[in-house]
């Protein structure tokens, strides 16, 4: 659902040469234009401005993402193995992938994808884990969705959900990763700072949903830019309404 309109109203006028630095920044007119979509369907509640700029292929625009022999994915957020299989369509000789997926319910049938991939002679590694910033224990609610969402709770809030254990992508993943993908419900940033050293050395294409938090968008980008200078970052909006905008970070 689109986040309340005046809170969002409140973040844009007090960060407007932000978001002005931001547009600046973005590396295509289609980047621009969705920004300016993005942020009028946020403000008006209209749902024609993400008609306007929804595009298909989420995670892997034709345009922007290509890959080559031997690439390695980390998925944050691997939920169901579609995102995964995806990729593994996309890239039939990559190297394989890891997966963060903290809900137990979800674990089953990402294993069953991990055993078909081994006997193509892919290696699939499910890390039932939350990718945050330092290892820990999370309390977690599950919003029975159906698209299965889970939020971070504060933790006082450990009545009302279940624990999970988080982890980071820097101590998971020791071979160099090619290829970022992360939906992990406003977690993103946190993970993002355990994944530093990987991001640092190895400038990985990313594509990361900003979306959740009302600061996402702004936090994100500074973040990244920060510490890959050299990356090119790209905007692309997936639904027809206002969630699944993506940022794409690559060189």
């Amino acid at each position: 659902s689109l986040q309340d309109v005046e809170p969002y109203r409140t973040y844009l006028v007090e960060h407007w040469d932000e978001f002005s630095r931001l547009y600046d920044t973005l590396a295509d007119d289609q980047s621009r234009s969705t920004l300016v979509s993005v942020l009028k369907g946020r403000l008006s509640g209209d749902l024609a401005h993400f008609r306007k700029c929804c595009v298909p292929d989420q995670y892997y625009p034709p345009d922007l993402i290509h890959f080559s022999k031997g690439e390695l994915m980390v998925e944050l957020g691997a939920y169901d193995g579609q995102t995964l299989l995806e990729f593994i369509s996309r890239c039939p000789d990559c190297r394989g992938a890891y997966c963060f997926e903290p809900d137990v319910k979800l674990l089953p049938g990402l294993e069953r994808i991990k055993e078909q991939q081994a006997e193509q002679g892919k290696q699939v590694y499910v890390i039932p884990k939350g990718a945050w910033d330092c290892e820990t224990v999370l309390d977690l609610s599950s919003e029975g969705t159906e698209e299965g969402r889970t939020h971070v709770l504060s933790d006082d809030a450990k009545e009302h959900g279940y624990a999970i254990e988080t982890s980071t992508v820097d101590k998971e993943v020791k071979e160099p990763i090619s290829f970022m993908k992360m939906d992990i419900e406003g977690a993103e940033l946190r993970a993002l700072h355990g994944a530093e050293k990987q991001i640092r050395t190895n400038r990985p294409k990313l594509a990361v949903c900003v979306y959740h938090k009302n600061e996402d968008i702004l936090e994100i980008w500074n973040y990244l830019r920060e510490l890959v200078p050299e990356y090119r970052f790209y905007l692309r909006h997936h639904t027809t309404a206002g969630a699944e905008t993506v940022l794409y970070a690559l060189i």
